[in-house]
């Protein structure tokens, strides 16, 4: 699953923003005033079956009403239990290192659906990226992404993958700084230049998946909250247990 949506997200593909299915309420209704406070999954299935309760008798309508706001409170629910920006589902990235490539892939992964934070030791960059945003600029445009940036320190939730752009002398304290944020299902990805970066995350962490790759995507560090990219890019990912491992190609 982690090597399947990471891969689906360095496609570089654009995507358009997804809009949902037709139907209205009358503005200033209490139906308009009630999905006002919810999730936007359970607006836009409220909106869905609104308008059919108007070919509906006085107790159908009833029933209908009952269904869809009481599906779609115990969605307001569910949702609240997730942190702020967390997608239902969305995979959960740390982003070790939040220079040009740290930053680069960190603010694609969030724009295709993923919860990224990047993770650094630089205060005064966090706490621009956290004001500020990223920004990017590449073939698609110059945009702003929001994102989240904290010292490893402040974070307590374990993430699905820790993808790792640290300088390779940085290596082994950089990801020793995260151990608590690494479950037994998490995932480790190096993209890092130099030699020996594999081998000292599964050392530190041998019970969990490690996987490496080269890439060859164009990025630079314009400014603080600032990267930039020129031109097409391929990533090659690997298995830290050699050509046969299973989990990566699973």
């Amino acid at each position: 699953m982690v090597a399947t949506s990471l891969m689906r997200w360095l496609a570089m593909a654009d995507r358009a923003d997804p809009t949902g299915p037709g139907g209205s309420t009358t503005r200033g209704s209490p139906a308009e005033a009630v999905m006002a406070f919810l999730p936007e999954a359970a607006r836009l299935a409220a909106r869905l079956a609104i308008p059919a309760c108007a070919f509906l008798g006085p107790m159908s309508s009833w029933l209908a009403y009952q269904l869809i706001f009481g599906g779609a409170m115990r969605a307001t629910r569910q949702a609240s239990l997730r942190e702020p920006g967390e997608a239902e589902g969305a995979l959960k990235v740390a982003v070790l290192g939040a220079g040009a490539m740290g930053g680069y892939f960190a603010g694609r992964i969030a724009e295709q659906g993923g919860t990224v934070v990047l993770i650094d030791v630089d205060e005064a960059r966090l706490s621009a990226l956290t004001r500020e945003g990223l920004r990017i600029e590449d073939h698609a445009g110059d945009r702003r992404v929001p994102i989240a940036a904290a010292k490893a320190a402040d974070l307590t939730r374990e993430v699905d993958l820790i993808l790792v752009f640290t300088k390779g002398m940085h290596t082994r304290a950089a990801v020793e700084s995260v151990r608590h944020l690494a479950g037994r299902h998490t995932w480790f990805l190096t993209l890092q230049n130099g030699l020996g970066n594999p081998e000292q995350i599964a050392s530190l962490f041998p019970d969990n998946p490690v996987a490496l790759g080269v890439t060859d995507v164009p990025s630079d560090l314009v400014g603080p909250t600032h990267v930039r990219s020129h031109g097409a890019g391929s990533v090659r990912l690997f298995s830290a247990d050699g050509p046969g491992g299973g989990p990566l190609r699973s």
